[in-house]
């Protein structure tokens, strides 16, 4: 969550992170004790929480993720994906950033619902796709249309809705500048090579042109203006509502 006046540095990246972080913690409710942190990714939120005194448990397929988020703190984590997790006790709080997108739409809520005690706080933070999103932006991301009837329908009663699209873009931004210079190294790096030893460079370039290809289409998904037509980046918190 970057700030207006914030110039593209990763320094400023590793503030803007902390925001996010900030962003998402005051978003848990005064007197949650029990968070789960759904795709937990490096265990960097959770050990927060967890020098915070929150009873916090990350939860996250990845074996790697497992291996960092270990290293970082002696919380609880579980292997395994939400859909499949089954807790000891219900939680009163749910984290999913940038997690929830993983999830099929027609789980998340049930799911959360099961994980989570009456009155409990689920808070999302995750891109969505717009209902006129094109191309490979359409690909990844929960509608944001359905998404929103989906926690009605299971529930979960709207608490706080934060589009947060235009602080989180410079991060694509930043990452965009970054392919670019990139890309200007590997090109300088590269032309002796292709001078010296054409025909080498040619079988390399075509043994390698399935991910070059793949890098290629990937391309606008960090193309700041293309997110921004196509997608939102929205922070929810919402409250089960079992009634």
């Amino acid at each position: 969550m970057w700030a207006p006046d914030d110039e593209l540095t990763f320094d400023n990246l590793k503030k803007a992170q902390k925001r996010y972080e900030d962003h998402i913690v005051e978003m848990i409710p005064d007197g949650a004790r029990r968070v789960l942190d759904v795709g937990c990714g490096t265990g960097v939120l959770s050990a927060r929480l967890h020098r915070a005194g929150y009873a916090v448990e990350g939860l996250s397929p990845s074996r790697a993720q497992e291996t960092s988020f270990k290293e970082k703190s002696d919380a609880p984590f579980h292997l395994a994906r939400f859909q499949d997790f089954d807790g000891d006790e219900p939680f009163d709080c749910l984290i999913m950033s940038e997690s929830a997108q993983y999830i099929p739409l027609d789980e998340v809520f049930p799911k959360a619902a099961a994980c989570l005690v009456d009155g409990g706080r689920l808070i999302v933070c995750d891109f969505f796709s717009l209902p006129n999103a094109t191309g490979i932006q359409a690909k990844s991301g929960h509608d944001l249309d359905a998404f929103r009837r989906a926690a009605e329908s299971h529930g979960f009663r709207l608490i706080a809705e934060h589009d947060v699209t235009e602080q989180a873009a410079p991060t694509m931004e930043l990452a965009t500048e970054f392919a670019r210079r990139a890309e200007i190294g590997i090109d300088l790096g590269t032309e002796r090579f292709r001078e010296r030893r054409p025909l080498t460079f040619r079988l390399a370039t075509w043994l390698l042109r399935k991910p070059i290809q793949k890098l290629e289409r990937q391309r606008p998904l960090i193309d700041p203006a293309a997110f921004r037509e196509n997608k939102r980046y929205v922070s929810f918190a919402f409250e089960l509502d079992r009634k």
